[in-house]
């Protein structure tokens, strides 16, 4: 009986260390600085939050470079087309 206890044991950590980690959210704001080493934190939604965050620390907010930037549409309406005259 101990050695099941042991083996099932041992499954439950060798699947805990295996398992996939849950998606990180994209957040558009990153913390980076001295006080974090160089690294990146993006867990911010908005630089003004990013920003409370970096007061008083070595750091400063950029936008993520880890998002990718989408192509802004044109704000020019479209142009019809008019039947031929």
């Amino acid at each position: 009986m101990r050695g099941v206890f042991l083996a099932l044991l041992i499954a439950a950590g060798i699947a805990a260390t295996i398992a996939t980690p849950a998606k990180a959210e994209n957040y558009p704001f990153c913390l980076t600085g001295a006080v974090n080493g160089g690294s990146f934190d993006c867990g911010y939604t908005t630089l003004q939050q990013c920003q409370a965050r970096a007061s008083g620390l070595a750091a400063y907010c950029i936008e993520s470079p880890f998002l990718s930037r989408e192509p802004k549409p044109s704000q020019q309406p479209a142009r019809r087309r008019h039947p031929g005259y």
